[in-house]
């Protein structure tokens, strides 16, 4: 807590301004953003959209000139009333259901929202986070808790043979739109969790979603040792018994600490098996005030879902038998009386033998199992550009039938000079945006011309672009599409029909296997074969990816995968059409990646490129901006993130 200072004192008349930079439910309405540019646009550009940092940085003269101006005041009025609004609820899909027996809680260990508060963003992490964006939009009281990733926040750098590098940025919370929770007492928010035999002190962190409110546990304080205040703040796939002490943090600091703010969830949904010791405590707890056990089985199992991101047990969620042993007696002493039982809710065999698996758990002693679909928060994702498109043939209520394909079909009807103008306006953004750090990485660093060219300086306005963030971390598949380099280059460099690749992504620091693919990926944009039409985006986060899914043509999947990725889902709502992958029958194996290369190589050749550039007299792809309309009228019905968050509401009431 010492590293946060809350924002000054302003004037009166705008007091409201620090109110609505804490709450994230600016970062997706334009009316509340218009407040920020308006105060200040130069220095809106420069905190790179955080308000919070931007009232920490304004000449008080700007704010006393606000205060005074008619003109700011309209917009700042209209921003403070619909957020006042959203609070309250009223008029909402649940407003108009009649009253609830108690909100929603989403446990999960992240929860990406903006670029503004940093976390590890993986796409677990941006699906709780649209989760808890859709919940307010739709009034569902909706109360998160994850964990504080992180305090020190590592961002990517690749050197000069394109070896990823981490620079770290210890982040100052003052200047990030969260704040320190308060007790009933009104002092910060402490938690004492036993974990392993010790007691971990965890302080806890609010944000403001709208009407969402997220809790996250943070244990780098003083009170804990080196290694437990760093356990709230790292990844730890690798590391099974650092992996099992977070999941006992998360599962115990979610129970207790919606348990002492008085907080009492119809249903708690669990993202996956690092949230699943929710069932663990709340069965400890009920045993504890004498509930017999087979009845507190049966009143978790009532009022608890999990959901699952594969349809089968992840290796991540499994653990020693004896590891959660030992912190059984610890942690649940009341259970220990039921220790066979306990530990049979999470067996699971492997090729290496029986282990503890909470994924497993959860599916048991959940009274449902959902295996997640994508879907994305349409109004964090999909352009400004695009929405006022839709608002203008869809409605400008088109909020309210996200999931009806019917109340699409307007978007059919957009004429190919305006979405060819959007198509066209969107990727000179996103080469804005590239061209804009190439400049800061020459400026700061005199970076050479090798790795300039990397950036993507030489890339085409007006060429077919192609987006790809590859998953690194699990396999070298996108390497799929260097197989054959000789016939990769006539296509990138086709003279009057070129092709531009925009690869990002990257890789936890101690994976040094996917650094590897990583790097093996940036030395193809070095090849002077392909003309620097391969660049690498560095620092992939929400901002840049915000940027690569409306900005590319096409978005390229090369993993042998049955769906398409989430990027692809947020890609394709932006009416980006996705390419792959072509034969996941055979998933793997070098015969598999050289005929998934060559049909790449042929669908680009025969079908993308022609379509592209195929252009009528007012140089329009016709072809093309058709399959732009087909794509967002196909997708966005079927990969808004609502119909997820209605069901789980739906579920709160039974």
């Amino acid at each position: 807590m010492d590293r946060y200072v809350p924002l000054p004192p302003l004037p009166s008349r705008v007091s409201r301004l620090n109110d609505l930079a804490c709450d994230l439910w600016w970062s997706w309405n334009p009316s509340a953003r218009e407040v920020f540019r308006e105060l200040d646009y130069p220095l809106w550009r420069f905190t790179d959209h955080n308000p919070v940092l931007l009232l920490h940085l304004v000449a008080p003269e700007r704010l006393e000139f606000a205060a005074a101006d008619p003109e700011f005041l309209a917009i700042y009025d209209r921003a403070i009333s619909a957020l006042d609004a959203v609070r309250s609820g009223s008029g909402t899909w649940w407003d108009s259901q009649g009253a609830g027996p108690g909100p929603l809680a989403w446990i999960a260990p992240q929860f990406a929202l903006h670029q503004s508060l940093p976390v590890r963003a993986t796409s677990e992490g941006v699906v709780a986070g649209d989760l808890a964006k859709e919940a307010s939009d739709l009034g569902v009281p909706f109360v998160g808790v994850g964990l504080m990733y992180p305090r020190a926040y590592p961002h990517q750098r690749l050197n000069a043979d394109g070896w990823q590098q981490e620079v770290v940025e210890y982040l100052d919370w003052s200047d990030a739109p969260i704040s320190p929770a308060a007790a009933a007492d009104g002092t910060p928010h402490r938690l004492a969790i036993p974990i392993g035999g010790s007691e971990i002190t965890a302080a806890v962190w609010q944000v403001r979603v709208g009407r969402s409110t997220i809790y996250l546990l943070d244990t780098d304080v003083p009170e804990n040792h080196s290694w437990d205040r760093a356990l709230s703040a790292r990844s730890s796939d690798r590391d099974p018994d650092a992996r099992l002490r977070q999941s006992i943090l998360l599962g115990v600091g979610a129970v207790a600490l919606l348990d002492a703010a008085g907080i009492t969830p119809a249903v708690w949904q669990l993202a996956g098996g690092l949230a699943a010791p929710v069932i663990l405590e709340r069965l400890g707890r009920l045993v504890q005030d004498g509930v017999t056990f087979a009845d507190a089985c049966a009143k978790v199992r009532v009022s608890t879902v999990f959901n699952a991101r594969v349809d089968a047990p992840s290796t991540k969620d499994s653990f020693a038998v004896a590891s959660v042993d030992r912190n059984l007696a610890a942690t649940w002493p009341a259970l220990v009386p039921h220790r066979a039982e306990v530990l049979a809710l999470g067996h699971h065999e492997t090729a290496r033998g029986a282990v503890f698996n909470a994924a497993v758990l959860g599916a048991r002693k959940c009274g449902a199992v959902t295996v997640a679909e994508e879907g994305v928060h349409l109004s964090s994702w999909i352009s400004a550009e695009l929405m006022r498109v839709i608002a203008s043939h869809v409605g400008d209520d088109w909020r309210a039938w996200e999931g009806d394909a019917a109340a699409w079909r307007g978007l059919l009807t957009v004429p190919d000079d305006q979405v060819w103008e959007i198509r066209q306006r969107l990727r000179g953004f996103l080469f804005d945006f590239m061209r804009g750090r190439a400049r800061e990485r020459w400026t700061r660093e005199q970076a050479s011309g090798g790795r300039l060219v990397a950036l993507g300086t030489l890339l085409e306005d007006d060429a077919l672009t192609i987006g790809c963030a590859p998953r690194l971390a699990e396999d070298g598949s996108v390497e799929t599409l260097f197989k054959d380099a000789d016939r990769l280059a006539r296509i990138a460099m086709a003279a009057r029909r070129p092709v531009q690749f925009v690869f990002a992504g990257s890789v936890e620091p101690t994976d040094e296997g996917g650094k590897h693919h990583l790097q093996r990926l940036f030395r193809q944009t070095l090849d002077p074969a392909v003309g620097g039409r391969i660049a690498f985006l560095e620092d992939y986060d929400l901002h840049v990816a915000r940027l690569l899914v409306q900005g590319c043509d096409v978005w390229l999947t090369c993993s042998p995968a049955g769906e398409p990725s989430l990027a692809a889902v947020k890609a394709a709502v932006n009416g980006v059409p996705h390419l792959g992958p072509f034969n996941s029958r055979r998933a793997e194996g070098p015969r598999w990646s050289f005929e998934n290369a060559r049909t790449l190589y042929a669908v680009l050749e025969e079908q993308v490129v022609p379509a592209f550039y195929d252009r009528n007299r007012l140089n329009v792809p016709g072809g093309w901006t058709a399959i732009v309309r087909e794509t967002l009228f196909s997708s966005i019905p079927r990969y808004a993130v609502r119909r997820a968050v209605l069901s789980a509401a739906s579920s709160s009431r039974v």
